[in-house]
């Protein structure tokens, strides 16, 4: 909050993004997955960014458990290339406004 109000004071746009889906992930902690919701429940809901990108809905499986094969780099975590590219095309939308 306090870089998010100084960015604000300075004139700068300022963006948050929700925290990617990671189920079946090895070595995750159960609860993570509602502690996960609940955060990025929290940053949708939250006024103070100029926009949130929702890297979460981005990337989810169409059943809403893990993420989506398509941009998984195989460890259930962390992103490929492609996926990647799809957060770098979708957040441009939100920073060229």
């Amino acid at each position: 909050q306090m870089l998010n109000a100084k960015s604000k004071e300075k004139g700068l746009k300022t963006y948050a993004a929700t925290i990617t889906p990671f189920s079946g992930a090895e070595g995750t902690p159960s609860g993570r997955q509602e502690i996960q919701k609940e955060l990025n429940r929290k940053l949708l809901e939250c006024n103070e960014f100029d926009a949130i990108l929702d890297f979460y809905a981005w990337l989810v499986e169409k059943d809403g458990c893990g993420m989506d094969s398509r941009f998984d780099s195989g460890d259930h975590l962390h992103i490929n290339p492609e996926g990647g590219k799809l957060i770098a095309q979708k957040s441009m939308n939100y920073i060229r406004r």
